[in-house]
């Protein structure tokens, strides 16, 4: 009991535009992080959303270092998600670890859920607006995802992709030390 109802405080505080006032954001922030057990800062901007869209066992949120997220974002972690370090999530971007079964019978809500963990890796930047679908495990290093654009599979490495559904567009070409 005592659980949901700081799961639901949580879902509150993160949602509410109230803790936009600078003397409730350190607030905002320090339940963010313990909530999550984050050893690192995370910025974000209001009416941001992070949660399980169902409770289960493997449902996990992990962060790296400098994890920006805009307003408006939507996480579901229910199947779990990775955030590497130096990544940002744009304002009303969105991101899905589950889908519903929907051939087993005619009440697909008895059908069962899907769970597909997510890998973000570092450097990555999802523009604003974008959806990450339950189908992608990885959003490659420094990869790019354009705003607007629907990401139905695995993003590569330093890849730009856009659309609907995504396409990669292009590679970025990012100098070596070597």
């Amino acid at each position: 009991m005592k659980k949901k109802i700081l799961q639901e405080l949580y879902y509150f505080i993160l949602a509410s535009s109230l803790f936009q006032l600078p003397f409730l954001r350190k607030l905002k922030l320090g339940f963010f992080r313990k909530y999550h057990k984050g050893k690192y800062l995370a910025k974000f901007g209001s009416n941001i959303l992070v949660k399980p869209a169902h409770s289960v066992p493997q449902s996990f949120f992990n962060y790296g270092k400098s994890l920006k997220i805009g307003s408006g974002a939507y996480i579901d972690f229910t199947g779990g998600v990775k955030i590497e370090n130096d990544v940002t999530i744009s304002e009303r971007a969105m991101i899905f670890t589950h889908d519903h079964n929907i051939e087993k019978s005619d009440d697909w809500q008895k059908d069962g859920i899907n769970y597909s963990p997510l890998v973000i890796k570092q450097y990555a930047w999802i523009g604003a607006n974008s959806l990450i679908l339950s189908k992608v495990n990885v959003i490659g290093k420094g990869a790019v995802i354009a705003s607007g654009s629907v990401v139905t599979k695995d993003v590569p490495d330093y890849a730009i992709v856009g659309g609907n559904p995504a396409k990669v567009i292009k590679y970025r070409k990012i100098p070596t030390n070597e």
